[in-house]
């Protein structure tokens, strides 16, 4: 049967505790250990979204490895007499020091992870490759054509820097350089560079308003590939803010999962 936590516990952590009941609590800390275990697990579950309790156990910790014996300016010879039943105090301090750090070490790792997961997961449903250089391209039968349909099917063979290449001559273009740019970003941002292709994407002008559409979205997604929440809020409240794209819905959707 699984053991239930001490209800004390949630009443202390909650200081809903007269100072009687907070003083007979805390006496309880001193002579139980596991108590002090039970309890410090508990914290370390919250420390995740709780900055100043994460100080707390840091401190807490700090200061139990610091401590020493009141009894520590005694005579050598009073010291002497006394080593065995001091040693089993300093080891439980460090025991305690130690377990707390781990419990920190642990829950910072939890949330990392975690945090890393989400950005991750919300990258993945949102993203979508581009589907078709016709969708991008200028009219055929032109040598600017001709690079562009090379530079995509490299694109579409995930052969970024081989679509990188041609795509880098077709940026001062005055029929291509919207959807040059556009191309670019995206074999950035699935190679992993959020930064430059932010760059590129910048790049694609408003006159080219599905392209730009796209573009504002996909800065929203290498924020987010970036792992920088506040940037991609941002963006996605510019977008929502935006009453002619069509990716609002999409960016009130990603608002919501970041908030």
């Amino acid at each position: 049967m699984e053991k239930k936590a001490d209800p004390a516990i949630e009443r202390y952590l909650a200081q809903s505790m007269s100072p009687q009941e907070r003083q007979a609590f805390e006496a309880r800390l001193h002579n139980e250990p596991a108590l002090v275990a039970e309890l410090a697990l508990i914290e370390a579950l919250r420390l995740h979204s709780d900055q100043q309790l994460k100080n707390k156990w840091t401190a807490k910790g700090q200061s139990l490895l610091q401590e020493t014996p009141a009894d520590q300016h005694e005579s050598p010879t009073a010291n002497a007499g006394r080593v065995r039943s001091m040693w089993p105090a300093k080891t439980y301090r460090w025991a305690i020091a130690a377990t707390l750090a781990l419990l920190v070490v642990a829950a910072g790792i939890w949330y990392y992870r975690a945090s890393n997961d989400m950005y991750g997961q919300l990258y993945a449903a949102q993203y979508e490759r581009l589907a078709s250089s016709t969708q991008l391209s200028a009219p055929a039968g032109t040598p600017e054509q001709q690079v562009w349909d090379q530079a995509f099917a490299h694109y579409a063979e995930r052969e970024y820097d081989k679509a990188l290449e041609k795509v880098n001559t077709l940026t001062a273009s005055a029929a291509y350089r919207n959807s040059a740019h556009l191309l670019g970003g995206a074999c950035y941002l699935e190679q992993n560079n959020p930064g430059q292709a932010i760059r590129m994407f910048q790049q694609v002008e408003r006159s080219a308003l599905s392209l730009y559409q796209k573009a504002q979205f996909n800065i929203a997604l290498a924020h987010i590939r970036a792992k920088d929440a506040q940037a991609a809020k941002t963006q996605l409240q510019t977008i929502v803010n935006d009453p002619d794209s069509r990716y609002r819905g999409k960016a009130r959707e990603m608002l919501d999962v970041l908030k």
